[in-house]
């Protein structure tokens, strides 16, 4: 008996440290990451994605309908470009997805989800419109106050309201990307509007570096947002949360917009990239009385910009 306990005692010693073993515990997936997993979800990802184009990049896949080719590239582009500016930023692997499609395929890959407003779904795939439609064209002018942006020169699809639309669309769809960059560094705080701060100081960096001449359009488009919807000091920034209606989530992010702006001119390109690296996988989360120590103007600019 001493030595069947003995050899029992053995035996489920070893089944623990086996269970136990640094390559049994694997961390979840990021955010959406389910959906990518082997089985319906992702067959049913696959259906609805039969039939685009393929534009393969260094490390974005763009997927695009027959004669949107022009379109395809130029978004290649930019999300290459934020991609290139962000790596070093996290240690996770940005390989990411888009899918240009029309309201039809829009259903099947971002069920629920607005038709137009650019959507993240599993991969990650950045679901895009292909076009705007009049109905895109009214939800913009609507999120505006007015009339979509001037997108410069002859649209090559389209009238000028449409193209302009696009505009509008594609800078909401560089807001995904900084959101799922995010996600995989893994940012956070102690209050929810801390880390749309830092995607909003990431988009900063991003743009400053690669197209500084684009800021000022970017900036007056949520601005435009901020004013259609209430103006400075409309909400309290206590009340900000994931999930919020989509304009009132808008006039949040134009407010931070401004808030990451003191980070950016407090310390300039270098710096800010060492800070979000550091921030990577931080751990714990960044305390609001922290930012605010380090960060005087962050007071300044949350009586301004906020109900008290």
């Amino acid at each position: 008996m001493p030595l069947r306990r003995a050899v029992v005692a053995l035996l489920l010693a070893v089944s623990a440290a086996a269970t136990l073993a640094p390559a049994q515990r694997q961390p979840l997936p990021p955010p959406g990451g389910f959906g990518a997993a082997a089985g319906a979800g992702a067959a049913s990802l696959d259906a609805a994605l039969e039939g685009l184009l393929r534009l393969p990049g260094a490390h974005v896949v763009v997927l695009y309908p027959p004669d949107h080719l022009d379109r395809a590239a130029r978004l290649q582009l930019r999300l290459e470009g934020l991609r290139r500016a962000w790596q070093p930023l996290t240690r996770h692997d940005l390989e990411w997805r888009a899918a240009l499609v029309g309201a039809t395929r829009w259903r099947q890959l971002a069920p629920g989800a607005p038709w137009g407003w650019p959507a993240r779904a599993a991969g990650p795939l950045f679901v895009i419109p292909v076009r705007a439609d009049a109905e895109i064209v009214a939800a913009v002018t609507a999120l505006l106050g007015g009339a979509p942006p001037d997108p410069g020169g002859d649209p090559l699809v389209g009238g000028r309201d449409e193209a302009g639309a696009v505009v509008v669309v594609d800078l909401l769809a560089q807001l995904e990307a900084a959101r799922e960059l995010a996600d995989a560094a893994r940012w956070r705080g102690d209050e929810p509007w801390i880390r749309d701060l830092l995607v909003h100081l990431a988009l900063r960096y991003a743009w400053e570096t690669r197209e500084p001449a684009a800021v000022p359009g970017y900036v007056d488009l949520f601005d435009r947002i901020a004013a259609a919807h209430g103006g400075p000091a409309a909400r309290r920034l206590e009340e900000f949360q994931p999930g919020l209606p989509r304009e009132i989530d808008l006039w949040y992010q134009a407010q931070l917009v401004r808030g990451a702006d003191v980070l950016w001119v407090d310390r300039g390109a270098f710096r800010v990239a060492r800070l979000l690296d550091r921030w990577s996988d931080h751990g714990e989360p960044l305390l609001r009385a922290e930012l605010e120590k380090r960060f005087p103007g962050l007071v300044d600019w949350r009586r301004r910009a906020f109900a008290p």
